[in-house]
C-alpha cells in the first residue's frame, strides 16, 4: 500500500474538520501517549488547505444561492479548472438544501467518488461535460495512486479503468494531475507504468468509518515510529552529555597532574641553584685568605695557609737568629 508523505498527512481531512498534525506536542514526545488514545477534540488543527482561492468565490456565492442557482453553482464548481476540493462547499446550507437531487450527488461524487462510481450508476447524476469527465478522471487517478501496489500503476490498468483510448491521452491526464500538485511520480516508458512518489489527500466523508479508521491506523503507526526516533535521539543526547562530562573530568585530572609535575620540576631547579651558589662562595673566601696571608708569593702563601710550608719558614728564621748571636 502506498503511504503518502508527511505533507499529505498535514492535508488529511475528515469533513470540514481537517485533522492536521503540525506536531504531536503536547501529546507526543513528553506524554508518550499513543495517537489513538488522544481525543480528536484536543488535537491542534492547522488551517485547512481547502480554503483554496479557487474555491473561495463559490463559497461566497453559496451563501446567497438557492434552488436552481445553487444547482448551477455546483455545475460551475465541478467544471472549474484547477479546483479539486469540495468538502467545504458541501457543508454550506444552500448546497445542503439540494440533498436528494442529482446536483447534490454530483458534488459528492467529485468530493469523495471516482469515475468507476459514475460508470456504475450514471443515471444518478446529471450529464457530465468533457471538462467534468476529465476532472473526475484526474481525481480517480489520485485515488488509485494513493492505494497503488508497490507504488506502481501500469498503463494498461489505468487506460482500462479510466476508459482512455491511447497512451498519449493517459500521459496528458497524468501531467495534468502532476501540474495541479495532486500527485508526484515518474512515467516509465520502459515498463509502461507510472511510479508514484507522492499523492495529495482527497476529501474524506465522516460517515466513511472504514477509511477514517484506516487513516488513523496509519497515523498511529507513524506516531509510534516518530516516538521511537525521538527516544533514540534522547538516548544519543544523554550519551553525548555523559561522554562530555567524563572528558571534562579526565581533562581536569590531566591538568592537575601536569601542574604538580611542573611544580616539582621548579622546586628541583630552585634547589639546584641554591647548591651552586654555596660552592662558589667557598672558593672566593679561600682565595681572599690566600691573598691576604702570602708574603713570599702566591704559591708559598697558599701552602702556608693550608699548613703545608709554614713550619720550615719558622725554623729558618730561628736558625738565622741563633747564628747571628754566636757571632
Amino acid at each position: 500500500m502506498h503511504l503518502p508523505s508527511t505533507k499529505i498527512w498535514r492535508e488529511a481531512k475528515i469533513g470540514r474538520a481537517h485533522l492536521l498534525f503540525k506536531s504531536l506536542a503536547p501529546h507526543g514526545r513528553h506524554t508518550k501517549r499513543p495517537l489513538h488514545q488522544i481525543p480528536i477534540s484536543t488535537m491542534t488543527p492547522i488551517p485547512s488547505q481547502a480554503t483554496d482561492p479557487k474555491l473561495t468565490p463559490f463559497l461566497l456565492l453559496a451563501k446567497s444561492a438557492k434552488g436552481k442557482a445553487a444547482a448551477d453553482l455546483v455545475s460551475q464548481a465541478t467544471a472549474a479548472p484547477g479546483l479539486y476540493n469540495y468538502g467545504e462547499l458541501l457543508e454550506t446550507e444552500s448546497i445542503k438544501a439540494l440533498q436528494g437531487g442529482k446536483e447534490w450527488e454530483m458534488l459528492r461524487l467529485f468530493a469523495y467518488g471516482t469515475y468507476m462510481d459514475y460508470k456504475g450508476n450514471s443515471d444518478a447524476y446529471p450529464p457530465l461535460s468533457d471538462a467534468q469527465l476529465a476532472k473526475l478522471k484526474v481525481l480517480t487517478l489520485v485515488s488509485l495512486a494513493s492505494i497503488a501496489s508497490a507504488h506502481t500503476l501500469p498503463y494498461t490498468d489505468l487506460m482500462s479503468t479510466l476508459d482512455l483510448s491511447s497512451d498519449s491521452a493517459l500521459r496528458v491526464l497524468i501531467i495534468t494531475a502532476i501540474y495541479a500538485g495532486l500527485i508526484d511520480g515518474k512515467m516509465d516508458a520502459a515498463t509502461q507504468s507510472f511510479r508514484v512518489s507522492r499523492t495529495k489527500g482527497r476529501d474524506i466523508e465522516l460517515s466513511d468509518t472504514k477509511t477514517v479508521d484506516k487513516m488513523l491506523a496509519i497515523l498511529t503507526t507513524w506516531d509510534a515510529a516518530c516516538t521511537g526516533v525521538l527516544q533514540d535521539i534522547d538516548d544519543k543526547l544523554r550519551d553525548i552529555a555523559e561522554a562530555r562530562k567524563e572528558k571534562e573530568h579526565a581533562d581536569a585530572a590531566h591538568a592537575a597532574k601536569c601542574d604538580k609535575i611542573t611544580d616539582e620540576l621548579k622546586a628541583q631547579q630552585e634547589k639546584s641553584k641554591g647548591k651552586g651558589k654555596g660552592k662558589a662562595g667557598f672558593n672566593d673566601d679561600a682565595m681572599d685568605i690566600d691573598e691576604g696571608a702570602g708574603h713570599e708569593g702566591s704559591v708559598g702563601s697558599g701552602r702556608n695557609f693550608f699548613g703545608l710550608g709554614g713550619g720550615n719558614q719558622e725554623r729558618k728564621r730561628k736558625n738565622r737568629g741563633s747564628n747571628e748571636k754566636k757571632r
